[in-house]
């Protein structure tokens, strides 16, 4: 089995996507596995020296490559092009701030191999500083997805994913370009598994982020559930027709809008991240709902 696990940069984070690197090179070899990293550098024509310098400390056979269109999807997309042109079995993503625990992939490929899976996915723990306030680290927004081992589920997200190249290529499978603010991964893999591709959650394959200082605030939780929320129609729209998928959005809105307008009255809680979610929830509930107009989307990632 020849794996291709993509890592994609901006180059603005070198640092974070060294330690990155680095675990990737620490991975604890699979029998029968055959392991390339390829970094895609995003947003230059050609990858710069510091990119590459990362990559030649590796043992494991790196390439890198440069995709000159900003916009985590056509980065994706570079990556996928890549692995179907070198004849790998399967591409993995993981994000260039995190990074995998020595196990990831004797777990990740278990389960592949156990489900026969077109695709597995799991965790992305985060990491908080010693003097990160809890109140705030507790909101739902920071935690991970959860799911029962060995579940089947019907999206991934690319923090932690791998999946098999035939079958993106021969349903004709890519990521969205219109994506630029976000959310393309799950709008390709709810794609994935309306064509019938079989997800599957491997709880114990775990890749961990950081959370920065910068996203320690309640301004970030909140713009955060806005993009959440205003992607929500493109994303539904993806595998439902318009009509569906306006009243797919318009309930969502209403049901997370409801939930934060009933908890608001107890974020006064002292100690807990009730304000958090309760203000999150609004912001997801809303921007479902004016999402389904485009200049309600937010520009850029969040």
């Amino acid at each position: 089995m020849r794996v291709c696990l993509a890592v994609l940069t901006t180059g603005a984070r070198s640092e974070t996507l060294k330690t990155c690197v680095k675990a990737v090179d620490r991975l604890e070899p699979v029998a029968g596995v055959s392991l390339a990293l390829v970094i895609v550098h995003n947003g230059v024509r050609e990858p710069d020296v510091t990119v590459r310098n990362v990559a030649a400390t590796l043992r494991t056979p790196t390439t890198v490559i440069a995709e000159a269109r900003r916009g985590i999807p056509f980065g994706r997309n570079r990556a996928l092009d890549h692995a179907a042109a070198h004849g790998f079995d399967h591409l993995a993503f993981i994000d260039d701030d995190a990074a995998p625990d020595p196990d990831w992939l004797l777990e990740i490929v278990a389960a592949l191999r156990e489900s026969g899976a077109d695709a597995v996915a799991g965790p992305q723990l985060p990491v908080f500083s010693e003097d990160a306030p809890p109140w705030l680290s507790r909101a739902r927004i920071y935690q991970a997805r959860r799911e029962p081992p060995r579940a089947r589920v019907d999206w991934a997200a690319s923090n932690n994913v791998i999946f098999a190249t035939r079958f993106v290529t021969s349903h004709g499978l890519r990521f969205n370009e219109a994506f630029t603010s976000g959310g393309s991964d799950k709008e390709f893999f709810l794609r994935f598994h309306a064509r019938g591709g079989v997800i599957v959650w491997a709880s114990e394959a775990i890749v961990r982020e950081p959370v920065t200082p910068e996203r320690l605030s309640i301004r970030w939780t909140v713009m955060r559930a806005w993009r959440l929320g205003t992607t929500g129609y493109a994303i539904v729209r993806g595998s439902r027709s318009p009509e569906r998928a306006v009243l797919v959005c318009a309930y969502r809105g209403a049901r997370y809008c409801l939930r934060g307008l009933v908890t608001l009255p107890m974020a006064v809680v002292p100690g807990g991240p009730g304000l958090v979610d309760s203000l999150c929830d609004i912001a997801h509930g809303v921007g479902f709902v004016l999402g389904m107009s485009q200049r309600f989307r937010m520009r850029r990632y969040v």
